[in-house]
């Protein structure tokens, strides 16, 4: 059987035991279970639904509220950067801290330009998770290895991205606690020579 859907292909396919269990015969006999994709779009619909982007449900508040946010926000560091007289080193370190903001806002604006199209291809793509769409061997390939890679994706992508997030504001915390522990010690040191004999 492994050597028929290997013929159905068309192309010779090298098989490692990385790859094996993908090209097994019980991989292209089971039926095909699609909840792994359903489970991508669910997630991309929570995440865009409270941006006010997702093309199946789009809210204009939601849009408004987080586009205003983020123009006056990206138009306040270019304010920033051409008016404010600083050095190199400042300017790299204020593009640095907005450009995170800059894409989010550009990209979120692609989404609500092209959402009557974004409508209409998840609305082509939520028909073709039918079982039955993927009867041959290189379909049913091909489905599940972007299924799975847009699962590896997200777990990868939201656990970096929070840690990354979660470690700039403690660097900024760490400074500032630094800093208080040095003006209590300087303030230990004057009441410390106040009290002390001469």
């Amino acid at each position: 059987m492994v050597n028929i859907c290997m013929l159905r292909m068309k192309k010779p396919q090298q098989l490692t035991s990385g790859k094996f269990f993908v090209l097994s015969l019980a991989s292209f006999t089971d039926p095909l279970d699609v909840t792994e994709a359903m489970k991508s779009l669910l997630w991309n619909r929570q995440l865009l639904k409270y941006i006010g982007v997702w093309p199946l449900e789009i809210s204009h508040a939601f849009f408004l509220f987080f586009f205003i946010y983020l123009l006056v926000h990206c138009l306040l560091t270019f304010a920033e950067l051409t008016l404010g007289k600083h050095n190199l080193d400042v300017n790299m370190a204020i593009i640095d801290e907005n450009v995170l903001h800059l894409m989010t806002l550009i990209k979120v604006t692609m989404c609500w330009i092209n959402r009557q199209s974004l409508r209409r291809l998840l609305i082509e793509v939520q028909d073709n998770f039918l079982a039955d769409n993927y009867n041959t061997c290189e379909k049913r390939f091909i489905f599940m290895k972007y299924t799975k890679l847009a699962k590896y994706y997200f777990f990868v992508a939201v656990p970096s991205m929070t840690i990354a997030i979660g470690f700039y504001y403690i660097q900024e915390l760490i400074s500032n606690v630094k800093m208080g522990n040095r003006s209590i010690t300087f303030i230990e040191e004057k009441i410390f020579k106040m009290l002390s004999p001469k």
